[in-house]
């Protein structure tokens, strides 16, 4: 269960896989200096150059190291840009291995990335 679920007003009713998701979204939707105390929670790196050149890659690795450190369900095997559209939103794609059981369980999350603002959503499936 993700530690921000504790301040619900009741306790989510939904799969691990869901539970996964849902810490991502509040990860992700962080940014460093607010979200905590810990300065590496949060995004902020890819703001530093939003021309395009490099912001892409720089968000790529933020993401990976937030998932590395802050969900040990989740295991990333790729993490790519696969476009993006007219309401200047990022499309990145997340195929990894949830950690449920023994062997694992393969998912895809598709995380579209608002350039602009920072606000994420989430969209995926758990291979089941």
């Amino acid at each position: 269960m993700s530690f921000l679920n504790r301040f619900l007003p009741e306790k989510p009713q939904d799969d691990e896989f869901r539970s996964v998701v849902r810490n991502l979204l509040y990860l992700l939707n962080s940014r460093r200096g607010f979200g905590s105390l810990l300065c590496s929670f949060g995004a902020a790196d890819y703001l530093r150059d939003l021309s395009g050149r490099t912001t892409a890659q720089t968000l790529l690795r933020e993401i990976t190291d937030t998932i590395q450190i802050y969900e040990p369900r989740l295991r990333v095997l790729s993490l790519k840009t696969v476009g993006r559209d007219s309401a200047l939103r990022l499309f990145i794609e997340l195929r990894g291995t949830l950690l449920l059981n023994y062997w694992g369980v393969p998912c895809r999350l598709l995380i579209l990335f608002h350039m602009p603002t920072g606000a994420v959503t989430i969209e995926g499936s758990d291979g089941s």
